[in-house]
């Protein structure tokens, strides 16, 4: 009685497709996961926004701002200002969305003074718009949400006071970003090329023509498949590639 048994060549073949149909399925597997993960984090902004949406109408049309401190600002910690992540806490009860499942981990220690020791340490991945001018003309004063960051007592040149910009003043709600996909909570510089085609004009306090970018940590991130997430200041989230300069502000430039 004879057997017949696999050769050499043939068990060569049928490794050599398992290893063709690895490579072509373990991409999209990847992909797949990616896009569970991208679902998650846009449910979180979405969540994060409708908290911004209750903040606002429980305080006169006001959006809440990026961060305050009673006192004139010195540079204080986070841990000594009041951020958008606990003026938001009431309305969404839910510590976990400000966590993007990409994201990886990023402690900081934020105020929180309904705990014992007045602070919390909390995983933030995503940043308010809190992008201001740096001596480039970039946008005109007060077309940004970031005017509103800085100081509680509102201190000559440094904001607005603690509180947020009213909703009637943002031109268009639909398309200006309140809070996106980021790598560090500060977003505040001009220096996101990879969401914009970004050219700078040229003006008298930029002759070059150049865009500030000499701090490489502030900045969003494409972590979703070579895209990322924002918030809008009506309160709806989506994904983008890119965005566009004029997203940034709240004029209708």
């Amino acid at each position: 009685m004879q057997r017949r048994a696999f050769t050499l060549i043939e068990l060569l073949v049928v490794i050599a497709i398992i290893a063709i149909l690895a490579a072509i399925l373990f991409p999209v597997f990847a992909q797949a996961r990616e896009k569970a993960r991208a679902t998650t984090c846009l449910s979180n902004l979405k969540q994060q926004g409708l908290g911004a949406m209750m903040y606002a109408q429980d305080y006169d049309e006001t959006i809440m701002p990026f961060w305050y401190v009673d006192v004139p600002y010195t540079g204080q910690p986070f841990s000594q200002r009041t951020t958008y992540y606990l003026l938001i806490q009431p309305y969404i009860k839910n510590w976990q969305i400000f966590k993007c499942p990409s994201a990886p981990v990023q402690n900081i220690v934020i105020r929180d003074t309904s705990t014992t020791a007045g602070t919390r340490t909390l995983d933030v991945s995503y940043a308010y718009s809190s992008i201001r001018d740096q001596n480039q003309n970039f946008r005109v004063a007060g077309s940004y949400l970031g005017a509103s960051e800085w100081v509680g007592t509102g201190a000559a040149g440094q904001g607005e006071g603690k509180f947020g910009v009213s909703l009637a003043s943002i031109a268009l709600p639909a398309d200006t970003i309140l809070i996106t996909d980021a790598k560090n909570l500060d977003l505040w510089a001009e220096n996101i090329a990879d969401y914009w085609p970004l050219t700078c004009p040229v003006t008298t306090n930029n002759p070059a023509g150049e865009c500030w970018n000499n701090n490489t940590n502030m900045v969003m991130t494409r972590r979703h498949n070579e895209g990322f997430n924002i918030c809008f200041t009506d309160g709806h989230a989506k994904f983008q590639k890119k965005s566009l300069r004029r997203q940034w502000t709240r004029a209708e430039d």
